[in-house]
């Protein structure tokens, strides 16, 4: 008769495996959500440059010869950051008047016919598709988003329109450039990024860059653009800002 005692596995040596395989397996999913959360921010922060890279390109084709009538509009619940201006268009093929040398100016309608008098108004809106008003707020995510030791800041998510009216102020066509610009919700030119300075959109400035009055030689962009990755995450945000020198300055 065989006598020898059963040798299998005690419950202590099966609960430390067990425990042993709930780390390892625990850790391997926590690498792997790491690196998905890696590449999903990498992606959002490319797609946010893009965009922003692109605004200004449109912007720059019409900003860079146009006449600037109004920059950094009253921010009011409907009115918010803009610029208003007109470009050069061509009269009977000329864009000189040929007895008084000056400019035609106005603004292509939508099948790009030159129309005089006509303007071009860049305008920033809350996005409803983006939740648009307090999109991000600080107080009720419980974060600090800007950096400036507080929670008390809300956000709006909108979109940069470009716009074409007619003589008489009539809206004639528009354009969404991008909707993923965001404002500090309230005054609109508030500081975004707690570096000191209030981030307006469109800004008149000197060749450097330095905001002036009455008038300049250049128009500055800065745009923010952000989005979140999930409620529970901070929210991706990245700037482009550039001067453009006017060719035809007030």
């Amino acid at each position: 008769m065989n006598n020898k005692p059963n040798t299998g596995f005690s419950l202590l040596e099966i609960v430390i495996v067990v425990a042993i395989l709930v780390a390892v397996i625990g850790g391997a999913i926590y690498v792997l959500s790491s690196g998905q959360q890696a590449f999903d921010e990498g992606a959002m922060t490319s797609f946010l440059e893009s965009q922003a890279g692109r605004v200004i390109d449109v912007m720059r084709d019409d900003i860079g010869e146009c006449l600037v009538i109004t920059a950094g509009a009253p921010a009011t619940a409907n009115n918010y950051a803009s610029l208003t201006i007109q470009v050069p268009i061509r009269s009977g093929g000329n864009y000189l008047n040929p007895t008084t040398g000056a400019v035609y100016w106005g603004a292509y309608d939508s099948n790009n016919n030159p129309q005089s008098n006509w303007h071009i108004t860049y305008r920033f809106e809350p996005d409803p598709a983006k939740s648009g008003l307090n999109a991000l707020n600080e107080n009720t995510d419980r974060k600090d988003y800007n950096q400036d030791g507080d929670i008390s800041d809300s956000f709006d998510i909108g979109r940069m329109i470009k716009e074409v009216y007619d003589s008489s102020a009539v809206l004639r066509h528009s354009t969404e450039l991008c909707n993923d610009i965001i404002t500090v919700a309230g005054t609109r030119y508030e500081d975004i990024n707690n570096d000191g300075n209030a981030d307006r959109i469109f800004t008149l400035c000197d060749k450097n860059g330095q905001p002036v009055t009455g008038g300049g030689t250049g128009v500055r962009i800065n745009i923010w653009l952000g989005g979140k990755l999930g409620a529970k995450q901070n929210p991706i945000i990245v700037n482009a800002n550039t001067v453009i020198l006017l060719v035809n300055p007030q």
